[in-house]
């Protein structure tokens, strides 16, 4: 996470963040410190990235080890979810 400031844009929204995470690299450290807390072995897959302007978006799937609440009451559990991110 050391080089998110060199690889995010200071103007960077993840739409998928939680509410009240700022933009921007430190947004980005904060989503990753929530994510891996959960997911300590989680695991990305990038099936596309769509680039439109200025615009990014990612379709991809992300799994893991449920081992955190991340706000949500499954523990314990396989996860694979979709993780959309733009």
């Amino acid at each position: 996470m050391s080089d998110y400031d060199e690889r995010i844009a200071p103007e960077f929204v993840n739409h998928n963040a939680a509410p009240g995470t700022p933009n921007g690299p430190e947004g980005q450290r904060q989503v990753a410190a929530r994510l891996y807390e959960g997911f300590p072995d989680m695991h990305f897959e990038i099936e596309e990235v769509f680039v439109a302007d200025a615009r990014v978006a990612v379709l991809g799937w992300m799994s893991g080890t449920q081992e955190g609440q991340l706000g949500l009451s499954m523990l314990q559990q396989l996860g694979h979810m979709p993780a959309p991110n733009g």
